[in-house]
Formats: structure tokens, sequence, C-alpha cells
């Protein structure tokens, strides 16, 4: 019996260009290596709205490429990636209510609270920061928020 990856070529004959361009993109996709085809495919959404409130998923500013970066700059590549979802949803940082944040070690909780000072204005949104053993591929923080959505 062929295998079934030996088949693929011949499937491409009867395709159309859309099919055969979507066929050999997900075979790349299965041939990368690293976190972001793996985050491609991670089985929830970065973010939802739901009755005018906005939740996210919990947010990382890491990958394993690039596990050795400072803690501040981890901090700012969450925030930036908060940034780019409120403005995908047309809402601001005034509209957050709640932030949930997991640190690895609560040494980081006096840094993260000057970041999160200068990245926030008051009134702040309620927050619950909690200190976990780990978090994937090894972040030190982990952040997920919720806001109100303007209809």
């Amino acid at each position: 019996m062929p295998r079934p990856w030996l088949l693929w070529p011949i499937s491409l004959i009867k395709m159309d260009c859309n099919m055969k361009l979507k066929s050999l993109l997900f075979l790349v996709g299965l041939f990368s290596v690293g976190m972001h085809v793996r985050a491609q495919q991670a089985p929830y959404s970065d973010y939802r709205i739901v009755e005018n409130n906005l939740s996210t998923s919990g947010l990382l500013g890491v990958t394993q490429a690039d596990s050795s970066i400072s803690f501040e700059v981890e901090v700012q590549h969450i925030f930036q990636k908060i940034d780019k979802i409120l403005s995908k949803t047309k809402t601001n940082k005034s509209q957050i209510y709640k932030v949930e944040v997991y640190l690895t070690d609560l040494k980081y909780f006096t840094q993260f609270n000057d970041l999160y000072k200068a990245y926030f204005n008051a009134p702040y949104p309620v927050r619950t920061c909690v200190g976990v053993n780990a978090l994937v591929s090894h972040a030190r923080i982990e952040i997920s928020l919720e806001a109100t959505v303007s209809p």
C-alpha cells in the first residue's frame, strides 16, 4: 500500500491553484520547527468577544527562540500583543477592567508593578497576581485580561 505522503503530489494534479497553495503551506507548516507553528495550531483563540466583553487567552511575551530576553522586554512584548488586540477590536486600555497575571517567581512582582503603572493609567483595572511553578516556553509571565467593547 502506498504511503499517504507519496500520494500528495498526485492529488495536486486534481486541485485548483488556491488548494495547491493551501496544501503546500500546510506541509511547510508541518515541517517547520518552533513555537510559531504550534501556536497557530493551538486549540484556543487569542481573544473572544461575547456580549460586548473582550476576553483574552493567556498572553506570553517570549517564545522558545528568544527565551533569553530580559523580564522587562518579555513584559513589553505582552503589552504590544495587548495593544494589537485592542486595535483589532477598536478598544482602548481604559476599557480594560480586569487583568490576571501569572509570575514564575514573585521576585519580579515589584518590577512588574513599575512596568504596569507605566502602561496603564489610573483608575487601574482590578488585578490578580499569582505565583506559579512554570509557564510554557519557559516564560516568566503570562497575562490575560477582560475589557468592555463598544457595540
